[in-house]
């Protein structure tokens, strides 16, 4: 590695500073970090709150929903650009992803019992540098009415918006 800088771009005589990092990355690394979403004794609800930046630009949430369950989850933001992904990690496949949807709010029956992956994500491009999009996010999981039968996927049901702000939403870790 060799660091230089071209002579007519700095005065005579002066030094220039700089700083080089290196370091060795695999695909892991380059992974958005990861939070359990667990549900405490008698509260079928449990909320975080967290921001997403140019250089971090989603946040993945792992959740294990029991079969017979309906899991709802919320994005409560007042950037427009932040949405969220639901994958059922068993079978790799994406739930809803509210970009297309144009929603705020998801939920669907639980079948067989499962871990999920939740993406919350913004395009790093509509983050300015030092700037954070603030979001809070909720998962819930309730008892349905009437259980899917065993063996079947879970399926998006008709999803509503939320146009509650992450301020009043009462949002802590």
């Amino acid at each position: 590695i060799h660091v230089y800088v071209q002579p007519e771009a700095t005065p005579r005589g002066e030094d220039v500073k700089y700083a080089l990092q290196i370091g060795q990355y695999g695909s892991q690394d380059m992974q958005p970090a990861t939070t359990e979403v667990t549900f405490q004794d008698n509260n079928p609800r449990a909320q975080t709150v967290g921001t997403l930046a140019a250089t971090a630009a989603a946040h993945d949430y792992t959740v294990a929903i029991a079969a017979g369950k309906t899991m709802q989850v919320n994005l409560v933001t007042q950037d427009t650009g932040v949405h969220f992904k639901v994958e059922d990690q068993a079978n790799h496949a994406e739930l809803v992803d509210t970009a297309k949807t144009g929603t705020a709010t998801w939920s669907a029956p639980i079948a067989a019992a499962s871990n999920f992956t939740i993406r919350v994500y913004t395009d790093p491009a509509a983050v300015p540098p030092g700037k954070e999009a603030k979001y809070a996010l909720q998962v819930g999981q309730y008892a349905t009415a009437a259980p899917a039968a065993a063996g079947t996927a879970a399926t998006p049901m008709s999803a509503t918006s939320t146009a509650t702000s992450a301020s009043s939403a009462g949002a802590s870790h």
